[in-house]
């Protein structure tokens, strides 16, 4: 009977840490958010062809022509680290739904380097577009949503 003296009492002892609500929730998104720029990373090519078949001249403005022109001689590289930016960020997802803070250090860099490289390529056209201001909106919400629950991160 006293080898049982030895065994912790509590039950909850031996069970893995709890991944939080809010953590929980944010992985899913960024798993969700991941295979969208997938999605939208493997369009650029196509999206190029199109316009490039099509007079677009009177349907877009000159800034969104001048947006669509970088965006085509520069396809390579934005499809290029729009994909890696989403596989990194599957990853780091992974790795913070384990709890593990190098996780988050990875995300901010797959969050990070792509709009830099775009703002390279894109010049001064970066901020001027709506749709590259959502997303970009949505890239800081998340890195400070992961911020916040830093906390839970363990290295």
């Amino acid at each position: 009977m006293e080898q049982f003296n030895d065994q912790p009492t509590d039950l909850h002892t031996h069970e893995e840490a709890k991944l939080p609500t809010v953590l929980n929730v944010l992985t899913i998104l960024t798993y969700i958010g991941a295979a969208l720029s997938l999605i939208g990373a493997i369009m650029i090519p196509l999206g190029c062809k199109v316009t490039n078949s099509m007079d677009m001249g009177d349907a877009m403005t000159e800034q969104q022509m001048e947006a669509m022109r970088l965006t085509c001689e520069n396809s390579t590289i934005l499809m290029i680290s729009a994909i890696l930016g989403a596989i990194l960020s599957i990853v780091a997802a992974t790795m913070m739904r384990k709890l593990k803070l190098q996780g988050y250090y990875i995300y901010l860099a797959a969050q990070i380097v792509p709009l830099i490289i775009s703002g390279i390529v894109m010049s001064s056209l970066m901020f001027k577009d709506k749709s590259s201001l959502i997303g970009y909106g949505f890239s800081a919400l998340f890195i400070g949503l992961y911020t916040w629950q830093r906390k839970y991160l363990v290295k």
